[in-house]
């Protein structure tokens, strides 16, 4: 009955009253609708987040999987991670796709995003179920594909990190994007493509640039501040490089030791080093991974990362540490325009 009357605007008091006497009546569907309805204020009901978390928690206790699932996105937001994986857990017994990918996340988390039991290899685990057939996820392939790349928090495979990031973005040779995949992923994926973090030898082929950039028009197209247009201009010029030009983008951006790196964060100040770029990285968390790359030869790789914190503190960094960023992101742009 509810339903019914909330399709047709004027009849959405008729509809709320039936929802709320289903629900009362222990229907469990409805009360899983409350819960929504009051999470977010939907369809005429006022937001109220503690309603919503009562009614969903309703729902949840009687095994409906959505319900325990946006129990689990709730407390994940409220930084309670310990309760949203506990409800993530009841939805992923049933496998719930979302519930899958949102768990892999939070064990991929940073540090100080940890839990009890936080565990990479669960993460790796899910994220490869949710990559096969029976799944199909493109955001887990991304995900996991950024991780094999990146080799970070596991051992790095480029073999299978581009071969998860061809299946998920280019099954067919050409660019196919889903509702799933988050414009900060499509970045990230972009500048894994552009700075050759997909091959053994980490060089960007042609054929790679041409799809990072391809990935890199979207982030621009959709109006994503942590990438300005301009940049992108710079990696199009590598197009006409020849490739032994190309590699040379690729030299030592700094001489800076592991010791140097600790002096150069020393500049920051801590709350600035605290903030998330992201929901698994902090400030510093990238920047530290910008200057083992820029250590590694791999200039284009700390430009590309420091453009999300540069954006992150921009909007809410204090004015020295968005400076210090600003300094080396255009350091790095004169090196690898030369």
């Amino acid at each position: 009955m509810g339903e019914h009357f909330a399709d047709v605007e004027k009849n959405i008091p008729e509809a709320c009253k039936w929802y709320e006497k289903a629900a009362n009546q222990e229907h469990v569907e409805s009360q899983f609708l409350l819960g929504f309805y009051y999470r977010f204020g939907d369809v005429g009901f006022p937001a109220d987040i503690e309603k919503g978390r009562q009614w969903y928690m309703k729902a949840a206790k009687k095994g409906h999987v959505r319900a325990q699932r946006r129990l689990g996105d709730l407390y994940r937001n409220e930084n309670n991670y310990a309760e949203a994986v506990k409800w993530y857990n009841k939805a992923v017994i049933k496998r719930d796709k979302l519930a899958m990918f949102h768990l892999a996340i939070l064990h991929e988390a940073p540090p100080d995003y940890s839990f009890p039991g936080c565990d990479i290899d669960i993460a790796v685990s899910l994220y490869e179920e949710l990559s096969t057939p029976s799944f199909n996820y493109k955001a887990a392939m991304v995900s996991l594909g950024l991780l094999y790349c990146d080799g970070e928090k596991v051992s790095r495979n480029e073999i299978e990190g581009k071969k998860l990031l061809e299946m998920a973005l280019f099954p067919n040779g050409k660019l196919e994007i889903d509702d799933s995949l988050d414009i900060y992923d499509i970045w990230l994926a972009g500048a894994v493509y552009c700075t050759g973090r997909t091959n053994t030898n980490s060089e960007p082929n042609l054929d790679d640039l041409n799809k990072g950039i391809e990935l890199l028009d979207i982030v621009i197209a959709d109006g994503f501040q942590g990438y300005p247009p301009d940049r992108l201009e710079l990696v199009k010029r590598m197009r006409n490089f020849s490739d032994d030009r190309r590699k040379t983008c690729f030299r030592p951006a700094s001489n800076a030791t592991e010791n140097n790196d600790d002096f150069i964060i020393s500049g920051f100040c801590r709350s600035c080093l605290n903030k998330k770029v992201n929901s698994r990285d902090s400030v510093e968390d990238i920047i530290r991974s910008s200057l083992k790359m820029a250590d590694n030869g791999n200039g284009f790789g700390a430009f590309f990362g420091l453009q999300g914190v540069l954006a992150t503190l921009k909007e809410d960094g204090c004015p020295a540490c968005t400076g210090i960023v600003e300094g080396v992101s255009d350091e790095l742009s004169k090196l690898i325009k030369k």
